[in-house]
């Protein structure tokens, strides 16, 4: 059935992508959220992919301001016409700020929470979250488990959670679906990404190392558990997924890890992302406290590699998230999960042929 979608992230990678699929669906209708400061961008990427702006428009807005910053004309129209809600936008720097972070994505996601409620015909609200809404609880975690978390590796996470708990107090009235996704990278086809972040991190700083001549060396340093799961799930599955939930009437109210099963290891991951560099993989693992020390100590280390020192975090910390309701939801779909070993290589010929892109982390 033709939609009119609301969507909030636009120009990010997940919505561009969404927004792709969307338009192929006829007589659908887009309208993006953006703020001011990212305007033209946006307006340069809706050019790529709606060039006569038939079916897309951009709203002027801020959704940390109340009614998202939209002017009351056009909040009239929305009310009207509007009937799927996807909030994609956030605060996913691991390093930012608690106000900061808390103020875009809790006091954020509660305003388009207002926005929904004010909507005749909403049919549809899709929130995009995360698997590490637990924070550091090791063990088996399902798709249900929300409140058990109390402590969180920085920011994002917990804020995350903060806004996951707002929603819930109010998805009774509002026909939810949470996405939760691990570790997002680029197309499981081509690598593209369009910011380097989480496995690109290493890629990037083994491709740097490579120019240098220094790359066998760097298997020396390698700290992450090799035991460790590690949940990395490329755009085109979390989009694929994301658009057969939302497809389907019954599924409302509930939470989705959507991520690999089984996941790999932080082994295999290292091996695979060596050997696309020539390179053995690492013969030991380093304690991780030492390479925490190196980068303290040494901070122009991890501003040359372009490596955040909030990912030795996700190194070592293992956890078992359950996909029950995934598995169940998307059974007979035939969508799979593509995995690391297929995904890997394409990222590597990606990050080679494109050093132009940036880093998420600048410092």
């Amino acid at each position: 059935m033709p939609r009119t979608i609301f969507i909030t992230g636009f120009p990010g990678f997940i919505a561009g992508q969404l927004l792709k699929r969307f338009l192929t669906e006829p007589g659908t209708t887009v309208r993006m959220l953006v703020v001011p400061s990212l305007q033209a961008q946006a307006a340069a990427a809706r050019d790529a992919i709606d060039p006569q702006h038939s079916r897309t428009e951009i709203i002027v807005g801020d959704l940390t301001q109340p009614q998202l910053g939209i002017d009351p004309q056009t909040a009239q129209r929305l009310a009207a016409e509007v009937d799927t809600v996807y909030h994609l936008a956030a605060i996913y720097d691991l390093a930012a700020p608690l106000e900061l972070s808390r103020r875009v994505n809790v006091q954020g996601t509660e305003r388009v929470l207002d926005f929904c409620e004010s909507l005749a015909g909403l049919k549809r609200f899709i929130y995009f979250s995360t698997a590490y809404v637990s924070g550091l609880r090791t063990g088996h975690v399902t798709e249900n488990d929300l409140e058990q978390a109390t402590a969180w590796k920085n920011y994002y996470e917990q804020t995350k959670f903060e806004a996951e708990v707002a929603l819930r107090r109010r998805w009774l009235n509002i026909p939810t679906i949470i996405i939760r996704p691990g570790v997002v990278v680029g197309d499981s086809r081509t690598g593209e990404i369009n910011k380097y972040d989480g496995p690109y991190d290493v890629i990037r700083a083994l491709a740097d190392l490579e120019k240098a001549g220094y790359v066998r060396w760097a298997r020396y340093f390698w700290s992450a558990g090799p035991q460790v799961r590690f949940y990395m799930v490329p755009v085109d599955f979390i989009c694929d997924a994301t658009e057969y939930l939302a497809a389907q009437p019954h599924r409302a109210n509930q939470a989705y890890h959507v991520l690999p099963n089984p996941p790999t290891r932080l082994g295999e991951m290292a091996a695979l992302m060596f050997a696309g560099f020539g390179v053995k993989p690492p013969p030991y693992t380093l304690p991780l406290w030492l390479n925490r020390l190196t980068f303290t100590l040494v901070p122009a280390l991890s501003r040359y590699l372009k490596l955040p020192p909030e990912l030795l975090g996700y190194m070592k910390h293992d956890v078992d998230y359950d996909t029950t309701q995934l598995d169940a939801a998307l059974a007979g779909s035939g969508l799979r999960c593509p995995t690391a070993r297929e995904c890997i290589p394409r990222m590597i010929d990606f990050a080679r042929a494109h050093p132009e892109i940036a880093a998420v982390f600048t410092k």
